[in-house]
């Protein structure tokens, strides 16, 4: 908890109440992190007399949540209000192809791999025209999938576009209007009670955008898209958010092409259990979980705990005596919604709700704990390195570290930080609390702001400093701390890292009674940020966290200064690994089922990004040249 003293701002032009002014335009999804840097420069105002100071006491999780929602949640989406709009009496739908009679009389058309309306997922067959009228989108019937209907979507009917234009990916995300969703439902012959179904007006996010998927897209296209439509309909956001926002629509959906000759037209059916009888907790694996591995799919969990329990088996036995893997489950259950107990804190609380997870395991004899994780549906991987190590040591001998004699920056800093006279930084002024209030993060107030974790040292460290460099760099380095792996780096997990230093604050406490109580804190148990390879899709994060794990063992590290780690792991494999993966784990579910099931049918046929380790080209790689041409008007008529 920190004591914050706020001087209110001067009114600035350009800002609404909704914040939608200060999200639009491109780039706008960066600009919403830095708050003040997407507000423009406005016209002179009389200067107003500044207001006094207000004092607040807050706790910093709450700020640090609002900075992790930022980073997932950084675009403004229409409103009700906005999206509530019927078309006039007078309206006239006109055809998107029609542009020769347009005033601007500009247009593009490209190849889409997937479109999402609503529910509707499909992969077309003709192009997407884009054109100063409006967008067309040809989709088949939802009742009669051999019929083609013509989806001229006015520009008027666009109220947002969320976009990521950037190669190899490109998407948009379009929001329009009620009485656009009227027509396209009865276009498409939707009904509210089936499967595919689109309404802009729903709260549930499966439902309410158009969403189109693109391998390739020519930089005339995309700049032909930026004219069309103004900087106040269409935002550019970054990866991450274009990832998240997809991962966040389409969560429940499959879209893979399998042969109607497959016995998965039946039905689902069970195709393994890993390991096998009589090994006891195996996996049970069925095709939908097998179809997951097919291209441009996410992975569930039922693959991820399969594949990393296949690691695990494949371990040396030393590797397996120093390792533990968690299950997906683990911290979906550490975060669940627990009973309230007020003699317990909420560390405490959490930690019963997966107390018995490890009675037959004493995690602090592992040197690591793998536990995966998926957030914001977005898999990552966290690394718990030597739990039961106090401060850095040798790699080679495990004898204590000891620093270059000379002044200690960082302490000096960290002492000065926690002075009890306030510092002033602009117009905020921050007072540290006291250690035993910080303590309380883990043992005091029954509130889930035990989980904050104010680190006093972040706000007057250098950002060039580093710890690890006051010791000897002839020696390898070995320390514990937390090693973040994600393949969409840059959200901030310092709330997510606080849970996880709760839970071994108590996991401790209970396999070492409470006088050798031992309390992980952001000091004695830092996280880091590794830079690892990063995902070059939209769907391939939960390969990416395989991969990891995979690699973390057959090339481990042996030296744990952050700088040393980051020089390794930049370049720790080529992205064609990953892309084989997804072949890979197939091939060897195959060669289970075949070992273990001999009289089984055959798994599902399915596309890969690979065939026998070779990438396979997409069928629109060579369908995007001329995509300038003149349209064929066969429907026009």
């Amino acid at each position: 908890r920190i004591k914050i003293e706020l001087v209110p701002k001067q009114p600035q032009s350009g800002v609404v109440e909704r914040n939608v002014s200060a999200a639009r335009g491109r780039g706008a999804m960066s600009a919403r992190r830095g708050a003040t840097s997407a507000v423009r420069g406005g016209r002179g105002r009389p200067k107003q007399k500044v207001p006094e100071p207000v004092t607040l006491l807050i706790s910093d999780d709450e700020e640090e949540e609002k900075n992790e929602i930022s980073d997932i949640i950084a675009y403004a989406e229409p409103t009700p209000e906005e999206l509530n709009v019927l078309s006039p009496a007078d309206f006239v739908r006109r055809k998107i192809t029609d542009y020769h009679n347009a005033v601007d009389k500009i247009f593009t058309s490209f190849a889409v791999k997937i479109v999402n309306i609503g529910s509707y997922t499909f992969e077309p067959k003709e192009k997407v025209v884009i054109s100063s009228i409006g967008i067309r989108i040809i989709a088949p019937n939802t009742k009669r999938q051999n019929e083609n209907v013509i989806l001229d979507i006015q520009k008027s009917e666009i109220v947002k576009i969320a976009c990521h234009l950037n190669s190899p990916m490109n998407i948009l995300f379009i929001w329009t209007s009620r009485s656009c969703g009227m027509f396209v439902r009865e276009s498409l012959d939707m009904i509210k009670t089936g499967d595919n179904f689109f309404d802009p007006m729903s709260t549930n996010d499966h439902i309410k955008r158009i969403i189109l998927q693109i391998d390739n897209l020519s930089e005339e296209a995309k700049a032909t898209i930026r004219t069309i439509f103004s900087y106040e309909i269409i935002d550019e956001i970054s990866q991450g958010d274009a990832t998240r926002l997809l991962e966040k629509s389409t969560r429940s959906k499959k879209v893979v092409k399998i042969d109607s000759t497959d016995t998965n037209s039946c039905g689902v059916r069970n195709i393994l259990i890993y390991p096998p009888p009589p090994v006891s907790r195996g996996i049970p694996i069925n095709t939908e979980d097998y179809e997951c591995l097919a291209t441009d799919q996410y992975l569930n969990d039922v693959i991820i705990d399969f594949y990393l329990r296949y690691l695990q088996e494949s371990f040396t036995p030393e590797q397996k005596a120093r390792t533990h893997i968690f299950s997906t489950f683990f911290y979906k259950r550490l975060t669940e919604n627990c009973p309230k107990d007020r003699t317990l804190t909420i560390a405490e609380r959490r930690h019963k709700m997966v107390a018995n997870w490890t009675k037959n395991v004493n995690i602090f004899e592992k040197d690591f704990i793998v536990i995966p994780i998926n957030e914001q549906q977005h898999w990552f991987l966290v690394m718990i390195c030597f739990p039961n190590q106090r401060g850095r040591v040798d790699y080679d001998t495990e004898i204590p570290m000891e620093r270059i004699s000379g002044v200690d920056v960082n302490k000096i800093i960290r002492l000065d930080s926690q002075q009890k006279f306030p510092k002033v930084y602009g117009n905020t002024t921050i007072t540290p609390v006291s250690k035993r209030e910080e303590e309380s993060i883990y043992l005091g107030d029954d509130s889930e702001k035990e989980e904050a974790d104010y680190d006093s040292s972040d706000v007057n460290s250098n950002p060039e400093y580093d710890e690890d460099d006051e010791f000897p760099s002839s020696q390898r380095m070995k320390k514990p701390c937390f090693l973040i792996f994600d393949s969409l780096s840059g959200a901030g997990r310092s709330k997510l890292m606080n849970i996880l230093r709760g839970y071994l604050t108590c996991e401790y406490r209970r396999k070492f009674g409470e006088s050798n109580g031992r309390t992980f804190d952001s000091d004695n148990f830092p996280h880091i940020n590794v830079d690892v390879p990063q995902q070059d899709n939209f769907v391939d994060c939960g390969v990416y966290l395989l991969q990891y794990v995979e690699k973390f063992f057959k090339d481990p590290i042996t030296d744990f200064r952050t700088k040393k780690m980051n020089l390794k792991l930049q370049n720790w494999f080529p992205a064609i690994e990953v892309t084989r993966k997804r072949e890979e784990i197939a091939k060897l579910l195959q060669r289970l089922v075949v070992e273990h099931r001999p009289d089984d049918p055959p798994l599902p046929e399915l596309t890969f990004p690979t065939l026998d380790g070779i990438v396979v080209a997409s069928p629109n790689d060579m369908d995007n040249f001329g995509e300038e041409e003149t349209l064929d008007d066969e429907y026009d008529d």
